[in-house]
């Protein structure tokens, strides 16, 4: 019966899957028919419109409305077709196959060129071709024929017989085959089957003669499987033995952590005491990345209370990756526990806010448990003191840009780059104020740094915020320009001349007059060195002043054995 119920599912299955192939089949070819059909239609009546304006040429140009009517009658072929008609370019319908249109106003063409388009007649969709009929170059009016869009093609009876034999013949054929194949394999498998759901692991299995004496595929899964199952029994056998010798462990091994238990929490209450007397932020972490304790100093660190934190990700106490090149915390376990030492992190208050973080890691193991010890504190106030002192020593006091030093270690940091092809193109602009010690030597220092804080504003204002801007010394400075061509250098370089050229400087009431001349040169893979390039800007700069003042200079290479300076006009 169960293989019954397999042949009848392998059989319904197939039908179905073929029924379905030969649908789509049949779709498919119905669908092609129908296309050729609407293909042939379409060229069809586009012949007959064609015939009829050229037919009717002579009928038109005469006014011939009898003749006009036997070609109306002659183009329409079939009872496809929806009308024929002959139409002035001015629309007036001249004779149409449905007389009561005769003389109305049609929408007809108006440039001697065939068209189509589709819209409704009578209720029904229909596509409508117009020709023009024409004497030479002269158009007289337009032919129209349509014909209806919403026909149906159906089989025919004799397809769909043949379709229905087809069908039949195939289900016969599946049929035949479903019952081999349930004879032969589903009835074994459904006895094989049967044998299976009644194996149990104290009983093996129970399978016929005919089955393990088969020399097929399924005598040889027969006789695995009964090996199988004897093995199961076997195996389950010694797992029982197994079971009632661990259990006796167990005991014996329970009283022992007992025991154990005892003499850590004896040893955990002195190691608590000592945490909650220091003033650092002490925590433990668990293998699995977990809090294990705490003392009050990472309450006040955090804002959270010691209960609170037991037991919660230690992840939630950093904001962030490390802001030094130390290793990672414990916020991916499985690397800091085997990875001690002083790490600077990023702490996260339970309010939100951040601060640095210092905090000095170390395992302790006990037995075959390894704890991460953290010793954490608030290093705040130092790293104020180091950016202090980091920008300090980087920018001018004075102007707020970068100074000299630093300038020059990124110079060569870019020409190094430049000459090994791994950076854009750069350039370097040298910038000079004009009668700056005129102003130093006749209203003082003061209005001199004056000048010289508002012509830094200037740079500042009038360059990249990705460029480097630095004060070299006195009324000298020095823009570093990134990814740039030549020509956007140079009109970099001319917008910050006319910037400072056209600013009103004053100092107290004395109005000061301030420019500066600009020398500019590309850094190439070429270059020798930072100091190259420094010597370029300052001669293309040096040639600005002789040539005036107040102008911008570029520094190019031609002939290796001379130089040129150009304008930015060049």
């Amino acid at each position: 019966m169960r293989g019954l119920t397999l042949q009848t599912k392998l059989l319904a299955s197939l039908a179905a899957l073929l029924a379905a192939a030969l649908t789509v089949l049949a779709y498919v070819l119905i669908d092609e028919s129908r296309q050729r059909r609407d293909e042939f239609t379409l060229e069809q009546a586009r012949y007959q419109a064609q015939m009829l304006a050229d037919a009717s040429v002579d009928a038109v140009a005469s006014e011939d409305f009898e003749l006009m009517e036997r070609w109306i009658r002659a183009a329409l072929p079939s009872s496809g077709y929806a009308y024929a008609a002959l139409v002035r370019t001015n629309g007036q319908v001249l004779t149409h196959s449905d007389t009561s249109q005769i003389g109305k106003h049609a929408q007809t063409q108006t440039e001697p060129a065939s068209a189509q388009r589709d819209y409704t007649w009578k209720n029904r969709p229909v596509h409508e071709i117009i020709h023009p009929v024409r004497i030479g170059q002269r158009h007289l009016a337009n032919a129209h024929i349509a014909y209806f869009t919403d026909t149906k093609t159906a089989l025919g009876a004799q397809t769909q017989y043949k379709i229905g034999m087809v069908l039949i013949a195939v289900l016969l054929l599946l049929g035949a085959a479903a019952w081999l194949v349930s004879r032969s394999i589903i009835q074994p498998i459904g006895e094989l089957t049967l044998a299976v759901s009644k194996t149990t692991y104290e009983q093996g299995a129970e399978l016929s003669g005919a089955l393990l004496h088969r020399r097929d595929e399924i005598g040889i899964l027969a006789n695995a499987f009964a090996n199988m199952a004897h093995s199961l029994v076997e195996a389950f056998r010694l797992v029982k033995q197994s079971n009632a010798e661990l259990e006796q462990r167990v005991a014996a091994r329970t009283h022992d952590l007992h025991d154990a238990n005892l003499a850590i929490e004896a040893s955990h209450a002195r190691v608590m005491a000592i945490m909650e007397n220091v003033a650092d932020g002490i925590l433990t972490v668990d293998a699995n990345g977990r809090i294990d304790s705490c003392n009050q100093a990472i309450e006040q660190l955090f804002g959270y209370r010691q209960q609170d934190l037991i037991g919660q990700p230690v992840d939630i106490l950093f904001g962030a990756a490390p802001s030094s090149g130390a290793e990672a915390g414990p916020t991916d376990m499985e690397h800091s526990t085997t990875r001690a030492g002083v790490v600077e992190l990023t702490g996260r208050h339970q309010n939100g806010s951040t601060f640095p973080l210092e905090i000095a890691w170390s395992t302790l193991d006990q037995g075959n448990l390894r704890v991460t010890i953290g010793i954490a504190r608030d290093i705040s106030q130092q790293k104020q003191v180091v950016e202090h002192l980091q920008h300090f020593a980087d920018h001018d006091a004075l102007t707020g840009l970068y100074n000299r030093r630093h300038f020059e270690a990124e110079l060569g940091r870019v020409v190094e780059r430049t000459r090994r092809g791994r950076a854009e193109q750069c350039a370097l602009m040298f910038l000079d104020l004009d009668h700056f010690k005129q102003v130093n030597d006749t209203l003082g220092h003061a209005a001199g740094d004056h000048v010289l804080i508002e012509v830094a504003q200037h740079i500042k204002t009038h360059t990249r915020k990705s460029d480097l801007a630095a004060r070299l010394g006195g009324d000298e400075f020095a823009i570093l320009l990134y990814n740039i061509t030549k020509e956007q250098a140079l009109l970099a370089a001319d917008t910050l001349r006319r910037a400072l050229d056209e600013t009103d400087f004053r100092y107290e009431l004395t109005r000061l007059d301030i420019g500066c001349s600009i020398g500019v040169t590309l850094i190439q893979h070429d270059i020798p060195s930072a100091n190259a390039v420094m010597e370029r800007a300052d001669q293309a700069c040096y040639q600005a002043k002789r040539a005036g003042r107040n102008l911008v200079r570029l520094f190019q290479t031609g002939d290796p054995a001379s130089l040129k300076i150009v304008t930015p006009e060049q």
